[in-house]
């Protein structure tokens, strides 16, 4: 029964041993830069859509005084159709 198991487990320990030999380190590779999850506003097209939000919420509040509309579905429906 040892017999059996050594043969493959030496097996593994060498090719073990070979490829942590002929593969680069943790240490000596280097870290991969991370992309940019959000876009930053310098942007075109998103530097725009802020500034739409912008003046959207300038219309929405003096919308929300002359209707007294409240809450979040009157807010995104408004802002759906300025939008």
């Amino acid at each position: 029964m040892l017999k059996s198991l050594a043969r493959p487990t030496f097996v593994f320990a060498v090719l073990t041993v070979l490829a942590s030999a002929t593969s680069p380190s943790f240490a000596q590779t280097a870290p991969k830069p991370i992309p940019p999850k959000m876009a930053t506003p310098s942007t075109g097209e998103e530097a725009s859509s802020m500034d739409q939000k912008k003046a959207c919420d300038a219309k929405w509040r003096t919308e929300k005084e002359r209707s007294k509309s409240t809450g979040f579905k009157a807010y995104f429906t408004f802002m759906s159709r300025c939008m």
